[in-house]
């Protein structure tokens, strides 16, 4: 059973629209780094959260990511 994601759930956005499955294995990496503390913020939004726009985490992500799914 699939559910549908409401905006304002905590879901990374490209995981909130049906069908997007094949990018759990990348955000599945990104829990990895920030599990073992190696994602911090790089810049701030306008919200005042802060975000990380580290172009190795994202290549290292997409490159796990492809290991696990084989």
């Amino acid at each position: 059973m699939q559910r549908k994601l409401k905006k304002e759930e905590t879901e990374p956005e490209q995981l909130q629209t049906e069908g997007q499955e094949k990018h759990l294995p990348n955000e599945g990496w990104h829990v990895v780094q920030q599990k073992e503390d190696r994602v911090k913020a790089t810049k701030q939004m306008k919200d005042g959260v802060g975000a990380n726009d580290d172009a190795g985490l994202e290549k290292e992500a997409d490159v796990m990511g492809r290991v696990a799914r084989g």
